[in-house]
C-alpha cells in the first residue's frame, strides 16, 4: 500500500473537518511526509495513559505559531546517547524514561520510507515510532501542523 492510503492529511484551515479515520467525512486528502512545522517546537507537556501525548508548542521553522498534540499509541523507541529504551504506552512501568523529553526542542521531524515517525531533539535524544500493522500508531492534531493519522488502512 502507498503511504497516502494510510496517512491522510485534512486541509481543514483550522476547522473541525476531519478524516474518516478520525470519525467524520474529510474534505480533501493529500499525501504528507513534510513534518517540518514541528521543527523548533518545544515539548511543553507530556500526558500518559494508554497512549503518550506530547504537546508541542512554539514557532515552526517558517515562524508560524504551532500548538500541536502528538498522540502515540504504538511502542516508542527512545534513543539516547547512553543507549535505546523501548517504551510501551500501555505499560505504565515503561513511561519513566520519556519524561526526559519535557522541555526539549524538536530539531528534526520525519516519516521515513518504512513509515516510521522520527523526532530528534536539541539534546541529541530521538524517538522513533514504527507503523503498527494492526492498530493506529500515532496521530498529530493542532494549529500550524498537518492533521495526520498513521493507521492500519
Amino acid at each position: 500500500m502507498f503511504l497516502r492510503e494510510r496517512l491522510r492529511c485534512v486541509e481543514s484551515g483550522g476547522t473541525a473537518a476531519k478524516d474518516p479515520a478520525f470519525g467524520a467525512a474529510a474534505r480533501h486528502h493529500v499525501e504528507v511526509r513534510d513534518l517540518s512545522a514541528l521543527v523548533g517546537t518545544e515539548v511543553r507537556r507530556l500526558c500518559f495513559g494508554y497512549q503518550v501525548t506530547l504537546d508541542l508548542v512554539g514557532e515552526g521553522v517558517a515562524g508560524a505559531p504551532v500548538s500541536a498534540a502528538l498522540q502515540i499509541e504504538a511502542p516508542i523507541r527512545l534513543e539516547r546517547v547512553d543507549g535505546e529504551v523501548e517504551c510501551d504506552p500501555n505499560e505504565k512501568a515503561s513511561h519513566g524514561p520519556l519524561t526526559a523529553l519535557l522541555r526539549l526542542v524538536v530539531t528534526e521531524a520525519t516519516i521515513d520510507e518504512s513509515e516510521t515517525l522520527r523526532l530528534s531533539f536539541d539534546d541529541g535524544t530521538a524517538i522513533a515510532v514504527p507503523r503498527d500493522p494492526n492498530y493506529e500508531s500515532w496521530n498529530l492534531t493542532g494549529e500550524g501542523v498537518p492533521q495526520l493519522l498513521m493507521g492500519t488502512q
